[in-house]
């Protein structure tokens, strides 16, 4: 698979996704592994594929993973594990080269009926915090559901991230309700609307740092 897409900051052509991934190393489904470079994502929310012009703030929207990821699903259960870069660009110091092959994250969805409710775990190791350390960590915790209603679909999402090495910023939570309404019986017209509110927290007694997202959009399906 490959594709590319457009920078909105600056218009110049990226490089977007490139991966390969083999299916069915267990029969129908049950065991696929994915290499390359791609876009790890609750199926439901997706920066990509969102339907407003503003970016989620939750982290848990996609994580731009490279490396390799075991995925699959069975009996209404969809699941995935992988290692992928981290994007530190710091080690230890004096180090001359360091392994950026370290980052990991495992996410399992389950069907319930027309529902579904997601679990993610990633730990990212990030530049030093410290003088003395190799890596820090964060470690992120993602919850989230899809729920179908007659012409309306809510997703309701949490995020929590604990940041490693610092008094400050070092707790990050994040939470959100996006709505997608149908408003004719056409199916044509549909309306989405989001807020998001990010709370970062610090243990050195510094202010706390809130963000509040509140966006719509109005979308007409011409075919």
């Amino acid at each position: 698979h490959f594709d590319s897409g457009f920078d909105p900051q600056t218009g110049t052509l990226g490089t977007g996704q490139s991966f390969v991934q083999f299916d069915d190393l267990i029969a129908n489904g049950g065991l696929n592994v994915k290499g390359g470079s791609f876009d790890a994502e609750i199926p439901y929310m997706s920066q990509s594929r969102r339907m407003t012009e503003a970016e989620y703030l939750n982290p848990a929207a996609t994580l731009d993973g490279t490396g390799i990821e075991l995925n699959g699903f069975r009996s209404g259960w969809t699941y995935a594990g992988a290692v992928v870069n981290s994007e530190r660009t710091m080690g230890a110091p004096g180090a001359k080269n360091f392994n950026t092959f370290e980052n990991a994250y495992a996410w399992l969805m389950r069907d319930i009926g027309e529902h579904a409710v997601a679990v993610r775990v990633y730990r990212d190791r990030q530049d030093p915090r410290t003088v003395t350390a190799t890596a820090s960590a964060s470690t992120q915790v993602d919850a989230s559901a899809l729920i179908r209603l007659p012409r309306v679909v809510v997703v309701p999402a949490y995020s929590h991230q604990k940041r490693a090495d610092t008094d400050t910023d070092n707790t990050i939570q994040t939470g959100g309700l996006e709505c997608n309404v149908l408003l004719d019986p056409t199916a044509r017209w549909m309306l989405t609307g989001r807020y998001e509110q990010q709370h970062v927290t610090s243990t050195d007694g510094s202010p706390s740092d809130n963000l509040r997202l509140a966006t719509a959009n109005l979308s007409y399906y011409v075919s």
